[in-house]
C-alpha cells in the first residue's frame, strides 16, 4: 500500500511538473546496489543480483529519483519472477559510450503486443491466469523518472523462445554526455 500511495503522489508531482531531478555524477552501482537492497527484502523466496560487466560506470543522474525508478522496476519484476527465480540487473556501457543498466527477470515475459504499452499510465499485462497483479503506475512513474534525468528506457521480451516463450529485459540508458567510468 505504501508503494501504491508514494507512486500516486510521484505522478502527481511529475505530471504538474512540480518534480525537479538534482543531477549530480553518481556511481550506478551504489544506487543499483540500493535498489536491490530495498527489493530483496520484499523478494521474498527470489533473489535479486547485481552483474557488473567491466569498470563502475557513473552517469549524470539525480541518485533518490534513479533508485526509485530501478525500485520500481526491480519490484515488477520480481512480482512476475517464479518462486526461486532471480532478477539480475547488469551495469555496463552502452554502444554510445554511455551507461547502461539492464534489469532481467525469468518471468513469463511481456507478450509482444503489450510491449509498447507498459510504460502507459494505469496499463497492466493480465498474468497467465487472466489476473492483474498491479494498478499499473510503477513502469509508467520509472519511465517519467528516467527521462527527466535524460535518459531512455524499453523492453525485451521474450527472452526466451519456443514452446515456453519466458523472460522480460529492461533496457535503461544514459548517453555518453552524460555517462563518465570511475
Amino acid at each position: 500500500m505504501t508503494r501504491f500511495v508514494s507512486n500516486l503522489l510521484d505522478m502527481t508531482k511529475l505530471d504538474a511538473g512540480a518534480l525537479r531531478p538534482n543531477i549530480v555524477q553518481a556511481d550506478l552501482g551504489d544506487i543499483a546496489a540500493d535498489a536491490a537492497a530495498h527489493v530483496a527484502r520484499l523478494a521474498g523466496e527470489r533473489s535479486v543480483r547485481i552483474v557488473r560487466l567491466g569498470p563502475s560506470i557513473s552517469a549524470e543522474v539525480d541518485p533518490v529519483l534513479l533508485e526509485q525508478a530501478l525500485v520500481n522496476i526491480l519490484a515488477n519484476a520480481v512480482d512476475f519472477s517464479p518462486v526461486g527465480g532471480c532478477v539480475e540487473i547488469a551495469l555496463s556501457k552502452n554502444a554510445r559510450h554511455g551507461a547502461r543498466v539492464e534489469i532481467t527477470d525469468n518471468g513469463p515475459g511481456i507478450p509482444k503486443a503489450s510491449l509498447t504499452r507498459v510504460f502507459e499510465k494505469f496499463y497492466r499485462v493480465p498474468d497467465q491466469n487472466g489476473e492483474r497483479r498491479s494498478v499499473g503506475l510503477g513502469l509508467s512513474i520509472s519511465k517519467s523518472l528516467i527521462e527527466a534525468m535524460g535518459g531512455a528506457v524499453h523492453a525485451e521480451s521474450p527472452l526466451h523462445e519456443g514452446t515456453n516463450p519466458r523472460g522480460s529485459r529492461f533496457i535503461i540508458e544514459f548517453d555518453q554526455k552524460k555517462a563518465a567510468t570511475l
